[in-house]
């Protein structure tokens, strides 16, 4: 298990605290030990899956049919929040999705930010600051899982966001358009885990014949 992981990537705090049960080993990575094994890859490569994936998001949210800007609004906020809790709603509740109840909630998780960051609610978020309160909803959106946050943060902006080859950029899926999907993301946490009981039955039939 890792974590710290965003803090690398995006060159900021941590976004969690581990505090361990049991006794255990901990590594740890350094800053300066990080840039320089990513140094040694190919240039194509430097880039890992969760930093692509929140470019990506950047570049919807700060695009046309964002905040027009190198910060995140709460319209914005808003449009991200909303289509994402609407593709994470399962088929079989898609009647139950409520606009009304999720701008709310979204209003709520908008106001704890604001308040973790020390702003006003008429504020704007930075990207760090956008990035940090996007992992964390991400965070509880997937929950304990072994699907890794990138396949996630790319399944989730393939279902907001649509290519717009007129502006030549992302934009946001009209939330019409946006499909209660959470039934498939049910079946891919769950082959996750399959993949991840198989690959630990593998290491100690490993170990065991070692």
């Amino acid at each position: 298990m890792g974590f710290g992981e965003i803090a690398l990537v995006l060159n900021t705090k941590r976004t969690a605290t581990i505090k361990c049960l049991t006794p255990c080993e901990v590594y740890s990575l350094e800053r300066a030990a990080y840039e320089t094994v990513l140094s040694l890859l190919p240039e194509e490569q430097r880039l890992g899956p969760i930093a692509k994936a929140l470019n990506l998001f950047w570049e919807l949210v700060t695009g046309p049919d964002g905040s027009r800007r190198q910060s995140v609004d709460f319209k914005t906020y808003l449009n991200f929040h909303m289509r994402t809790s609407k593709t994470l709603t399962g088929n079989s509740e898609m009647e139950e999705f409520d606009e009304d109840e999720e701008r709310s909630v979204a209003q709520e998780d908008w106001s704890e930010d604001c308040a973790r960051y020390k702003m006003k609610v008429t504020d704007s978020m930075s990207k760090p600051q956008y990035f940090s309160a996007m992992y964390q909803l991400v965070d509880l959106w997937s929950g304990d899982l072994n699907l890794s946050y990138g396949t996630f943060l790319m399944w989730i902006f393939d279902n907001i966001a649509a290519w717009d080859e007129q502006r030549q950029c992302y934009m946001f899926r009209k939330i019409d358009d946006v499909e209660c999907v959470g039934d498939k993301f049910e079946e891919m946490k769950e082959e996750a885990r399959e993949q991840a009981h198989a690959e630990e039955a593998a290491a100690e039939e490993a170990a065991a014949a070692a």
